[in-house]
């Protein structure tokens, strides 16, 4: 139950970052690559929520630890993009 919850809060996470958010003087943690390159950081969202849902229907135990790798690996790679490193 717990990767469905993920795969809802990625899909609420994705709405986050309309077009013109990158403007203000609110600081984020949010790089500009977000809007300039917005097709490949949509498509991150879109693989994460799909591999939670993945997760979610594992059913055997040996197919967990290789399904929650995949789901962290999506994660990581936009946050390796998409996200300034905070100091």
């Amino acid at each position: 139950s717990n990767a469905g919850t993920i795969a809802e809060a990625l899909r609420r996470a994705a709405a986050l970052f309309p077009e013109g958010s990158d403007q203000g003087d609110v600081e984020t943690w949010s790089m500009p690559e977000i809007w300039s390159d917005r097709a490949d950081f949509d498509q991150k969202f879109e693989t994460a929520e799909a591999e939670a849902l993945a997760l979610q229907s594992v059913g055997v135990e040996s197919a967990f630890l290789p399904a929650l790798g995949k789901l962290g690996n999506t994660c990581k790679a936009c946050h390796q993009t998409y996200r300034r490193p905070k100091e």
